[in-house]
C-alpha cells in the first residue's frame, strides 16, 4: 500500500531529510527515479525538496542550510551540506534557483543564477554545483523559463515542479509532469 514520508510540519525554517552516509561506487554510474510530491503550502509554507550528493570521503552527518537552501547550500552564515557535490531542488517556493541570502558565494560569473532579483520562483527545478561550507554551490541549470508567460495570481501554476498548492492533505493521484532544464541564453 502505498503511503507517504513528512519531512517537515508546517513552519517556517524547518529542516527535515534522510541521509545515507555511505559512498556508493562511482565506476558503473548512477541511476535515480523517485517520486515526489509537495503540498499543503498554502502560499506560506515549505521552501521545496533537496535531493544532493556529496563527495564520499566525508562523514555526512548533518544537511546543509535551511529555507532556500533546501538543506545543500549555504544561507547566510549558515553554511551549506560538508563535501557538496551536486544538489537537485524540486522547489515549490522558488528560492533555491536564484543567489540571494548569500547563495553561490564565490562562483565565477559564468555560474552566477540567471535570477537576478531577490523575488522566488515557484514551481521549478534547479542544479546547483560542488561546494564547501559559506563558497560554492554555484548555479548550474534549472527549468526557468527565459520569459515566464504572464498569467493572473489565481491561475493554476505548472506542474514544473510536480507541485500542487492548496490545503489538501494528501499528495495528488495523478502522476506529474515537467519542462526540460534549460539555463535561459543556452540550447
Amino acid at each position: 500500500m502505498p503511503g507517504w514520508l513528512q519531512l517537515t510540519d508546517h513552519d517556517y525554517y524547518r529542516v527535515g531529510g534522510m541521509l545515507y552516509n555511505r559512498p556508493l561506487p562511482g565506476n558503473g554510474g548512477l541511476d535515480v527515479t523517485f517520486e515526489q510530491y509537495q503540498y499543503g503550502t498554502g502560499g506560506a509554507g515549505a521552501d521545496g525538496i533537496g535531493f544532493f550528493l556529496v563527495d564520499g570521503s566525508v562523514d555526512l552527518t548533518k544537511a546543509g542550510a535551511n529555507g532556500g537552501s533546501l538543506g545543500y547550500a549555504q544561507r547566510n552564515l549558515e553554511t551549506g551540506v560538508d563535501g557538496g557535490y551536486l544538489g537537485v531542488g524540486p522547489d515549490a517556493y522558488g528560492n533555491f534557483a536564484n543567489d540571494a541570502e548569500l547563495r553561490g558565494n564565490g562562483c565565477p560569473d559564468d555560474q552566477k543564477s540567471s535570477v537576478t532579483s531577490r523575488l522566488p520562483v515557484p514551481d521549478t527545478v534547479t542544479l546547483c554545483g560542488p561546494g564547501q561550507g559559506d563558497d560554492g554551490y554555484c548555479f548550474l541549470d534549472s527549468t526557468i523559463e527565459a520569459t515566464p508567460p504572464s498569467r493572473p495570481a489565481s491561475a493554476p501554476r505548472s506542474p514544473a515542479a510536480c507541485v500542487s498548492r492548496g490545503p489538501t492533505r494528501s499528495p495528488p493521484s495523478a502522476p506529474c509532469t515537467s519542462r526540460s532544464a534549460r539555463r535561459p541564453g543556452r540550447p
